[in-house]
């Protein structure tokens, strides 16, 4: 299937660079929650009606209506001035995975899957030691259908992430005068040479 590309949106979860685990099965996976606008979003929605209608016809068990499906996406959400979360109108979250590990059509044996790439904006292949929360890009994907004993929907699968901007976070905090500090190697030197 060909890449698929979402609008620019903004990271509010996820783990682009090394996988973690997800709570739900244990498996180790790449992930990211994109909060896109969720018009800009039709294409997507309609790539998806698309691929369901296609299940629908090659697979009679295959749900008729979407209630009964997962579907990778959720109206997105936003805290209150009180910390309660509400709907962020005329946007939604979508969500994507990428397994650690794959079993290879035909293959008995699971191996190592590849990162999810990334990307600069102009579209180069480029390696970071983290993307934040926060930063802001295009989710490239691709999408399947299922349809298990316990589960029936549709995921969207991370191939990549173009970075259009990245978010630079700023983790230090204020001295306290006279507290403990540790050494460094030029605090090391110095000493030494007393």
């Amino acid at each position: 299937m060909t890449n698929l590309l979402t609008p620019v949106g903004r990271i509010v979860w996820g783990s682009l660079i090394e996988p973690r685990e997800n709570q739900a099965n244990g498996e180790m996976e790449w992930s990211l929650g994109l909060v896109c606008n969720e018009e800009e979003c039709q294409p997507i929605f309609e790539a998806i009606e698309s691929a369901l209608s296609e299940a629908r016809a090659k697979d009679l068990k295959f749900p008729r209506d979407n209630s009964k499906l997962y579907l990778p996406f959720q109206p997105a959400m936003k805290k209150t001035e009180d910390g309660e979360l509400e709907p962020e109108e005329g946007f939604v979250t979508l969500k994507f995975k990428r397994k650690r590990m794959i079993r290879k059509r035909g293959a008995t044996e699971k191996t190592t899957n590849t990162p999810p790439r990334i990307y600069d904006s102009d579209g180069k292949f480029v390696q970071l030691p983290e993307v934040p929360r926060g930063s802001r890009g295009k989710a490239v994907f691709d999408m399947y259908t299922y349809n298990t004993a316990t589960t029936k929907g549709l995921s969207f699968g991370l191939r990549g992430f173009q970075v259009v901007e990245l978010f630079e976070r700023d983790d230090t905090i204020p001295a306290v005068e006279g507290g403990w500090r540790a050494e460094t190697e030029l605090d090391q030197l110095l000493a030494a040479d007393a």
